[in-house]
């Protein structure tokens, strides 16, 4: 398995994990608050579903900002530039910078959410002062999900490769399943 390869399947899981974690809590904090709260808020699942929140929430943060670490030994978007780079794939390379330079807020966002909350635990901020520092919008982490299935199509048909993306709402359909069976 190439470099390449080997840093696509990484991008693809991480995404994948974010992915479905943000499936999940915008499900229940979007659709299900809106139109099942009285399911959410049965004494017997409620602190399932209060639990579950900030779970979602962390991983969403913790598996998009590991796709944006800087590291060249970890399998992320500089890596996977380097690589397509090394095997004269440059016009792939400038198709990922414009739509990584179109997210660079969302990007720097996520990446201070991680390491200021997740990561690392900030001594003089609570988590609302860090989540308000480093503002991002659930439309902007999906369409920020979004941009990055379309790299991950770029590179691997540069090099001829299959992409594994989720291209359902299938966590959402389940979780909204779930729901329902205990209204």
């Amino acid at each position: 398995m190439s470099k390449i390869e080997k840093t696509l399947m990484d991008i693809e899981d991480s995404l994948l994990k974010a992915e479905a974690s943000y499936q999940l809590w915008w499900t229940i904090v979007g659709e299900g608050m809106s139109q099942h709260k009285n399911a959410l808020d049965k004494l017997a699942h409620v602190d399932f579903f209060h639990a579950s929140i900030p779970i979602f929430l962390q991983s969403i943060f913790l598996n998009l900002s590991k796709i944006f670490d800087r590291a060249e030994d970890l399998s992320g978007m500089r890596s996977l530039k380097k690589s397509l780079l090394e095997n004269g794939k440059d016009g792939a390379v400038y198709k990922i910078d414009f739509i990584l330079n179109r997210n660079k807020n969302y990007i720097i966002s996520i990446k201070g959410i991680r390491d200021q909350s997740i990561g690392h635990r900030k001594t003089h901020k609570t988590v609302e002062q860090i989540y308000n520092e480093n503002e991002i919008t659930p439309d902007q982490i999906k369409l920020l999900i979004e941009d990055i299935k379309t790299i991950v199509k770029i590179a691997s048909g540069t090099i001829g490769r299959k992409y594994d993306l989720l291209d359902s709402n299938r966590y959402a359909d389940a979780t909204i399943s779930l729901i329902k069976s205990i209204e």
